[in-house]
């Protein structure tokens, strides 16, 4: 009587197949994915559902056989895309394909490294590994990138000016430009350059927009300076007279 159990696997994995019953032993029509054709405990390695068959003889040279099916099931197959977020920014990461999720070779910056949708928030360009079991308790993993873009770096300068003048303010760094908090005495809140004509000093804050849609923000300072006041008094004199006019 011959004794040998199905076995399940995952592709790529391998069962040892038991037979027990006989002396002899002789698995066939088989392939190259057993490890021995003439031993009761060959491994099998099957790429896809396989049935083997073991012939059997005993002491009495009596002879039987028996099938022995590997069901080989498939890897589950992940769902996930790479992403691209602004330093300082943060985007969550959706996999899908299984019903086990575990996020490998990683710091901190993960909200959880056990569901299928962490929060990622990388300070540079990372590249996590998510490993999924699915209901077969069959494994596969995935890399996924994050492509960490930096902030744009904003040159502007700070102005000084005397009241009732104006000055072009000069920003750059950027593709899009947006001075905020301003009042009407910007020519403009949507360019690089606009002209600053303030009555007393002010701060502006311009928000620039680099070509990868990451914003930073800076504060440009513009110092106004009243005008002398002049202070002078009346003089009357006689023709041919002189008199020294003093300005304070």
């Amino acid at each position: 009587v011959i004794t040998v159990s199905d076995e399940v696997i995952c592709l790529n994995d391998q069962v040892e197949l038991k037979a027990s019953g006989g002396d002899n032993y002789v698995w066939k029509n088989v392939t190259t994915d057993l490890s021995s054709t003439t031993t009761s405990n060959p491994i099998a390695s099957p790429k896809a559902t396989t049935t083997y068959t073991v012939e059997v003889t005993d002491a009495n040279t009596c002879v039987s056989e028996q099938d022995v099916k590997v069901t080989v099931n498939v890897l589950p197959t992940i769902s996930v895309s790479d992403e691209v977020i602004c330093l300082n920014d943060q985007v969550e990461l959706k996999a899908s394909g299984g019903v086990d999720y575990l996020w490998k070779n990683l710091t901190t910056d993960l909200s959880s490294t056990t569901i299928a949708n962490p929060v990622a928030s990388p300070k540079a360009t990372t590249t996590y590994t998510v490993e999924v079991t699915d209901a077969n308790t069959c494994v596969s993993e995935k890399d996924v990138i994050v492509t960490v873009n930096s902030l744009p770096v904003i040159s502007v300068s700070d102005e000084v000016i005397c009241l009732n003048d104006k000055i072009e303010l000069k920003a750059s760094g950027g593709v899009d430009y947006l001075w905020k908090n301003v009042t009407t005495d910007l020519s403009s809140t949507i360019i690089s350059n606009p002209k600053a004509s303030p009555k007393e000093t002010t701060t502006y804050t311009v928000e620039v927009t680099d070509a990868n849609t990451c914003v930073s923000e800076k504060d440009v300072k513009v110092t106004v300076n009243s005008i002398p006041v002049i202070t002078g008094s009346y003089e009357g004199i006689c023709l041919n007279d002189q008199v020294k006019l003093k300005a304070i």
